[in-house]
């Protein structure tokens, strides 16, 4: 497995850069190791270098994670069988974003189409897939605390969080046949 069998198992989807919020994640992370200390956060996603203009904000991410003696690997660009793979393997996947203009987030999707529980922040296209399947927590930017809080609330209450109940309400909401209806409907609507 590309993770295997250490829990809890935290991840983070999406190229590693300032909006994406990290900075709010990794004091959360202090705290939750108080109460689960074999937790570990796996971040997948382009990082340093590979993110244009971001190298700094990298590095001084990598600080934090050496002083804080923080339980977080960096996996770099997942293929989309890896992906697949990284999403089932967690107990909940986090977007702290914080950016104000970031759209609907697919990671989200995918992860609900997984089973997996998802953790975001309240931004109006960010907040949308955890509020229309119910399949997570949605909390306040720039908030660790209430990261930790979201965090523990999954862990502790599974059956609130099943996977197969997730995964079967994303999958009424981002069915793709439903979703192909409605665009040709809405260009058919245009068109008169």
């Amino acid at each position: 497995t590309l993770i295997g069998e250490i829990t809890p198992i935290i991840g983070f989807s999406g190229r590693i850069s300032r909006e994406k919020g990290l900075k709010y994640l990794l004091p959360a992370l202090v705290k939750l190791r108080q109460k689960y200390p074999q937790i570990q956060l796996f971040l997948a996603g382009p990082f340093g270098s590979e993110v244009v203009g971001e190298e700094n904000y990298f590095a001084k991410l990598q600080n934090q994670i050496a002083i804080d003696h923080l339980p977080v690997t960096f996996l770099g660009r997942l293929t989309k069988a890896e992906l697949g793979a990284f999403y089932r393997h967690l107990d909940l996947l986090i977007l702290p974003s914080t950016n104000r203009t970031e759209a609907f987030g697919l990671v989200q999707a995918e992860a609900l189409l997984i089973g997996t529980p998802v953790i975001t922040t309240d931004l109006p296209g960010v907040r949308m897939a955890v509020k229309l399947t119910g399949g997570g927590v949605v909390v306040p930017i720039k908030d660790s605390i209430e990261l930790v809080r979201a965090v523990t609330q999954i862990l502790q209450h599974p059956t609130e969080f099943a996977a197969k109940k997730i995964s079967v309400r994303a999958q009424q909401i981002f069915d793709s046949q439903k979703t192909l209806t409605w665009y040709r409907n809405f260009c058919d609507s245009a068109k008169t």
